[in-house]
């Protein structure tokens, strides 16, 4: 966000705040069109917008800031899917528990009623059958989460070639998910996070514009800060990691490896993929909701100020 009111950057510059801090009675489109467009005159000329991936609260920024990127914050998608993936896996140690109390009946001698004894040899081969392959699907989602949260982040890894790797990671995760029901809860969190990717991702797009940016100064080519940043994702392959410094000091020379790698480091915290200090101030708001119930509007523009002083 490139902040006039709230300061003086330097031209082309972009200082992130939080410019939506305020009482809603809707989370309608038209709602919140009409206070993000109330912003202009104060002097708020939005760069990038991120937010979770709310339709209404999307659709009204776009509306009153057309040309402003919407980056979906990472940790919100993140969070939702691995709610589900949560879920899936909580279900299979209660699946797993009821297999124990199963055999638990069988083999203590104790149990006198017949009909506790032939419920529970009933069940338990199906369990353990199911028990079984829900086990191994349950590490299996865990790892592809892992996996997904990985090229979500700064990892080395451009954007097409991110794209496709989460795009593999949520087919693999779907084919697990449909064996439990098409239309599981599951099903319907990898097919949004499928939707959302292009927005979660587009951070991506912002840093090598920036990167591109970034060569400009030191004068030496953009390839260079791309192979930089392409070491990130042989962190686990030291041959690999060490053939990509190589090629860096063949392009640039030796003199300038680490001045760009102090660049990419720098370029990289610039960039930012998630809406965590709005929420930081809203786990501070919860507080006081609790305490006093009802804020009024000038708390919140109060807030406002303070937070973009920090």
């Amino acid at each position: 966000i490139s902040r006039k009111v709230w300061g003086n950057p330097k031209p082309n510059s972009c200082t992130p705040i939080i410019y939506l801090i305020q009482q809603m009675s809707d989370r309608t489109k038209e709602s919140w069109h009409l206070v993000t467009d109330s912003l202009k005159d104060p002097g708020l000329n939005l760069k990038v917008s991120i937010s979770d991936a709310g339709t209404g609260l999307l659709s009204g920024i776009r509306e009153a800031f057309p040309d402003a990127a919407q980056q979906t914050s990472v940790s919100h998608t993140s969070r939702d899917l691995g709610a589900e993936v949560r879920r899936f896996v909580d279900k299979t140690y209660s699946e797993v528990d009821e297999l124990y109390r199963c055999e638990d009946v069988l083999s203590h001698p104790f149990h006198k009623r017949k009909k506790t004894i032939a419920e529970a040899q009933q069940k338990i081969e199906s369990l353990r059958i199911s028990a079984a392959v829900r086990i191994e699907d349950s590490d299996t989602l865990e790892i592809l989460k892992g996996w997904i949260e990985e090229m979500a982040d700064f990892s080395g890894y451009t954007h097409e070639e991110t794209t496709e790797l989460i795009s593999w990671l949520l087919d693999e995760m779907a084919v697990i998910a449909e064996k439990y029901g098409e239309k599981s809860k599951l099903r319907k969190e990898i097919d949004r996070y499928r939707v959302r990717a292009a927005s979660v991702l587009s951070f991506l797009t912002r840093l090598f514009g920036e990167l591109r940016e970034a060569a400009k100064e030191p004068g030496v080519p953009e390839i260079v800060f791309q192979l930089a940043y392409r070491k990130l994702s042989a962190r686990k392959s030291p041959e690999i990691y060490r053939a990509l410094q190589e090629k860096i000091c063949r392009i640039a020379g030796g003199e300038y490896l680490y001045k760009i790698d102090e660049v990419l480091e720098k370029t990289l915290k610039s960039i930012k993929r998630a809406s965590s200090l709005v929420e930081n101030v809203n786990s501070r708001l919860r507080v006081y909701m609790d305490i006093k119930k009802i804020l009024s509007d000038s708390f919140y523009s109060l807030l406002q100020s303070s937070a973009a002083l920090l």
